[in-house]
């Protein structure tokens, strides 16, 4: 009988620790991913050029062109590996000077639970 208790507690705990760290998380992903498009805007229309955001894991990069070919140098890799990736298949999102933007499509693979 005290296990039956002990472990209907346990799922409960499960329930509210598990489930909702995950849609905190999902939140989280999708403000930040929100926070770098609007920054990525405002970078565009202030310096007259297009930028660019580039997904890398859970972190997003706002840059130009040239910055994120900086950024994934081999000499930068050693010393800042800021962007291990490849920059050009990253791209989730460019901004132009005008304002207009494009949002690229990616087919990405997910992780499947249980």
């Amino acid at each position: 009988m005290l296990f039956k208790i002990f472990s209907i507690i346990i799922t409960i705990l499960f329930a509210w620790v598990i489930f909702p760290y995950k849609w905190i998380r999902n939140y989280a992903f999708s403000l930040r991913k929100e926070n770098a498009i609007s920054e990525c805007i405002v970078k565009a229309i202030e310096n007259g050029c297009r930028y660019y955001v580039v997904q890398n894991g859970n972190n997003f990069h706002v840059g130009t062109r040239a910055e994120l070919r900086m950024w994934n140098g081999k000499n930068k890799r050693k010393f800042m590996p800021v962007l291990n990736i490849d920059y050009r298949n990253a791209i989730i999102y460019h901004c132009d000077a005008n304002g207009n933007g494009h949002y690229y499509e990616r087919d990405i693979a997910k992780k499947r639970m249980g």
